[in-house]
């Protein structure tokens, strides 16, 4: 795990582009649960596992972009996809072994808890999407749900490579309310997450949506406008429905959908996305129920 920041967004990048990502606990023991039997196992079967693990779908696209031709990449827009792309077995085998991030950061409570807070957020977001591209009637829902799923991957990978140093930017801004969170960055790691997160989305030749999508300046797109409103809407939601810049959101989605800002608030109030029950160092809780991020795959 890194101690101290790197030098820039180049050596940023390189490192998280050979970094091996770990993986949720339950994701990996689900997963492994099929060993043996990878004939009998659908795509649908392993994508639905890792779709709910914002960590684990980081991890298939990092794969992908090591083994699969720009032209083959471009167009997988869902893990499902990716899966069928590549194979049941070969996923299957890439994800054996995987590290698992409750052993990763076993007595450091307070990074877990930081990294837990951000794969829920994620996918809050990724339901969100899901909902808006359903009320459009998308054809690719699965695409949006995936981009809003992945847009929070770098600030994840951060907790989980480096946590002494998202700690610090933590502190630092619990310290000072009023530091922006690209200020704190930028002090901490000698870069913006803003800027690293496109640059690795690019390294990784991502789809064009998720690329648009975690581009730091606004997009005319509207499929990723929508869904960066989503994961607005799931950072100012993630403490409860009383953030002062939700009835802005509400507005803008109302505006993207064509329709009423109380038919928006309808929609995702209560959200009813199951929060992610896991612990450091601690067997998971049963993790069985579906969510609507199963869909998605």
């Amino acid at each position: 795990m890194l101690a101290d920041p790197l030098g820039g967004v180049r050596d940023w990048t390189s490192y998280f582009a050979h970094l091996q990502i770990p993986i949720l606990r339950r994701t990996a023991r689900a997963l492994a649960a099929f060993a043996g039997d990878e004939e009998a196992i659908s795509a649908r079967d392993v994508a639905t596992l890792i779709i709910d693990d914002p960590l684990a779908t980081t991890r298939l696209f990092a794969y992908l972009a090591q083994h699969r031709s720009q032209r083959q990449l471009t167009e997988i827009t869902s893990v499902e996809g990716a899966v069928v792309m590549s194979g049941v077995p070969p996923v299957l085998n890439q994800f054996s072994g995987a590290p698992e991030i409750e052993s990763e950061l076993c007595g450091k409570p307070q990074a877990m808890r930081g990294l837990l807070r951000v794969v829920r957020r994620a996918r809050r977001a990724a339901g969100f999407a899901w909902r808006f591209a359903a009320w459009r009637n998308d054809h690719d829902a699965s695409a949006m749900a995936t981009a809003a799923l992945l847009h929070e991957f770098i600030e994840i990978l951060l907790w989980a490579s480096a946590p002494d140093l998202a700690l610090r930017i933590a502190a630092m801004q619990r310290a000072d309310p009023t530091l922006r969170s690209r200020t704190a960055q930028q002090r901490v790691l000698n870069v913006e997450l803003d800027e690293l997160r496109f640059e690795l989305a690019q390294a990784w030749q991502l789809p064009e949506l998720y690329q648009e999508a975690m581009h730091a300046t606004a997009t005319s797109h509207p499929r990723a406008l929508l869904v960066l409103q989503a994961v607005n809407l799931a950072r100012h939601s993630a403490t409860g429905w009383h953030n002062p810049a939700l009835p802005d959101d509400f507005l803008a989605i109302a505006t993207l959908l064509n329709t009423r800002v109380d038919r928006v608030r309808a929609m995702v109030e209560p959200d009813g996305l199951a929060a992610t029950g896991v612990s450091a160092c601690a067997p998971p809780a049963d993790a069985s129920g579906a969510t609507p991020l199963a869909a998605a795959a």
